[in-house]
């Protein structure tokens, strides 16, 4: 719940890491905190949840699948850093997306273009 609602005083922040301070896993419900702070963008919350050992790859890499929909190229790059393994699914999203800059990225750290990947590509160039 915390992780749906609007937050701009930062007060389910502080909650969330005192929580996660007294031991609460970052990872319960299938991954759904580093999931939704990365399908609304709030990169701080991510990155906090990240330090306290989120799983970035949790669900088949959907918290990386989501920034790509999302076109959010710095929550993919933290991702990235923090351990999620690009794969051909995020590539073709971001192709289909026509972007480029995160495609590159992808690639450079692992992704290989699959033909959903090149079709999307020859669609989108």
């Amino acid at each position: 719940w915390f992780f749906s609602v609007p937050d701009p005083k930062g007060t389910y922040y502080e909650l969330v890491k005192i929580l996660l301070e007294r031991g609460a896993s970052p990872n319960e419900s299938d991954g759904y905190p580093i999931i939704k702070s990365a399908q609304l963008g709030r990169i701080k919350m991510a990155r906090l949840l990240l330090t306290f050992n989120a799983k970035p790859g949790i669900k088949d890499n959907m918290a990386l699948k989501v920034s790509a929909k999302e076109s959010d190229f710095d929550m993919v790059n933290l991702l990235i850093e923090r351990g999620a393994k690009p794969d051909s699914d995020t590539l073709r999203i971001a192709v289909e997306r026509k972007h480029w800059n995160m495609a590159q990225l992808l690639i450079k750290h692992g992704a290989t273009p699959s033909p959903d990947v090149v079709a999307a590509f020859e669609k989108n160039k």
